[in-house]
C-alpha cells in the first residue's frame, strides 16, 4: 500500500479488500489506529493523530495508521500487527466484521487486545467534548 499523506505513516486499505494486504512487513504494534473515511486526509488530522501518539508517550514505531472505506476483517489486521490496542474512528461493528453491537468510547477487552470505537475523526477534531471523551477512554485503554 502507498502512503496517502506526504510520506506519513497513514496507509489505505484498498477498497473491497477484506483480507490484509501489507504495505510493508508487519511488525508488532502497541497501537493500531483505523480510520473509516471516504474523504481525503487533511493535515490537521495527521497533526491530531500525532498529538494522540505523543500524549500516550508512544514511539512512532509503536503505531500503525490505516484508512479504509469498505468493510474489513478487523481481527485479521489486529493479528497481523499483533496490536495490543486498536482505536477505530467512524466505524460500527459490521464495518469491522464484528457481530456485536459496540458502544462508542467504551473499551472492550478481547483475548489478545483492547478495542475502542469512536466517532468520525473530523467530528472528534471539531468537538472538544468528544476529544475529552476520547482522551478518557484512551487513558482507560492504556492503564
Amino acid at each position: 500500500m502507498l502512503s496517502i499523506y506526504n510520506q506519513s505513516s497513514l496507509y489505505k486499505i484498498p477498497r473491497g479488500k477484506c483480507r490484509p494486504i501489507l504495505h510493508k512487513e508487519a511488525q508488532q504494534s502497541k497501537f493500531l489506529v483505523l480510520l473509516h473515511l471516504d474523504v481525503a486526509i487533511q493535515p490537521e488530522i495527521v497533526e491530531m493523530l500525532e498529538k494522540i501518539r505523543m500524549a500516550l508517550k508512544l514511539n512512532t514505531s509503536d503505531c500503525e495508521y490505516l484508512v479504509f472505506n469498505s468493510p474489513i476483517i478487523l481481527s485479521d489486521w489486529q493479528r497481523m500487527y499483533e496490536a495490543d490496542n486498536v482505536l477505530v474512528f467512524g466505524a460500527v461493528g459490521e464495518d469491522l466484521n464484528i457481530q456485536y453491537i459496540l458502544q462508542n468510547y467504551e473499551v472492550y477487552a478481547f483475548d489478545s487486545y483492547k478495542l475502542l470505537l469512536v466517532n468520525q475523526i473530523m467530528d472528534v477534531y471539531n468537538n472538544q467534548q468528544l476529544k475529552t471523551r476520547l482522551w478518557k477512554s484512551l487513558q482507560e485503554m492504556f492503564s
